[in-house]
């Protein structure tokens, strides 16, 4: 058997320097598997929930396409990441169910937060953690965009960095569910950049760096909102028709059906930006 391909870029640095400093192995990559959900903990914090809904003046539109049972929800990432945070809660009360949710691993390597996304429904974004959650019947989002959407500049808003990947049509295939497309719109603008840094991020140099080490990679820009807290903008998440992947035969197919997801996906954020009312 192949040993496991070892993580490049900032996360490759880390377990490097781990083997030579041992004081470093507690950032290594700690994988829960599926079974740290605190259903307690999650309904302790519901108002907070609650809380955070009329901040943000919630909307969800289409939920009446969801069936009971397994699926997966797939979506577009806000910069920050900051959607990943408030979404999945949101959407599970709005529901009545547990919305479990594929995380970055890197997010998996600091202690503390680690186990509270854990105990929140969060797991690592493996393919076997994401097929036993959907085979046990949960809803489970990922952002196939990952921290390359996280990571976006400023003039990419709502822009999709999916390139070919569709391992997430794999994995509803494997689990045998149904794919949800959804939009979140006003997931861009929870923060902006401090004055200056929008000429900075367009500048030789900041696409010099991002060619030299990858978007996820590089620094985060400094950003506001109210101070550290996130802008109270309204959130509309839009739900489009579900896309069977029993065709996904091979690659090809594959590859059209993330097309097609992709493409329900970039039209839903279109319909609800066009949607929303103009700016006071």
């Amino acid at each position: 058997m192949a040993s496991p391909k070892k993580p490049g870029g900032l996360e490759g640095l880390i377990d490097t320097l781990a083997e030579k400093i041992p004081s470093l192995a507690r950032f290594g990559v700690w994988d829960p598997g599926t079974e740290h959900y605190d259903e307690s903990l999650v309904r302790a914090l519901s108002p907070v929930q609650e809380a955070i809904s009329a901040y943000f003046n919630v909307e969800f539109r289409g939920l009446d396409k969801i069936a009971d049972g397994g699926g997966l929800l797939v979506g577009n990432h806000g910069r920050t990441g900051y959607d990943a945070f408030v979404m999945p809660h949101l959407l599970g009360t709005q529901l009545g169910r547990p919305i479990r949710a594929l995380a970055d691993r890197v997010l998996f390597r600091i202690p503390q937060l680690r186990e509270w996304l854990a105990a929140m429904g969060a797991v690592p974004g493996t393919r076997e953690n994401a097929i036993r959650l959907l085979r046990e019947g949960n809803l489970v989002i990922v952002y196939p965009g990952g921290g390359n959407e996280v990571m976006k500049p400023h003039y990419e808003a709502y822009q999709l960095s999916w390139g070919k990947r569709t391992g997430f049509i794999r994995v509803a295939q494997a689990a045998d569910v149904p794919i949800y497309p959804f939009a979140g719109v006003g997931v861009e603008e929870f923060f902006h950049n401090l004055p200056g840094w929008d000429a900075i991020e367009r500048s030789a140099l900041a696409q010099w760096l991002e060619q030299a080490v990858g978007r996820r990679n590089r620094p985060m820009p400094p950003f506001a909102g109210i101070g550290p807290l996130p802008e109270p903008v309204d959130l509309t998440f839009l739900f489009g028709d579900p896309v069977s992947v029993s065709g996904a035969q091979d690659d090809r197919a594959a590859l059209a059906l993330q097309q097609g997801v992709r493409k329900q996906v970039l039209g839903l954020i279109r319909q609800g930006l066009a949607e929303r009312p103009p700016k006071s």
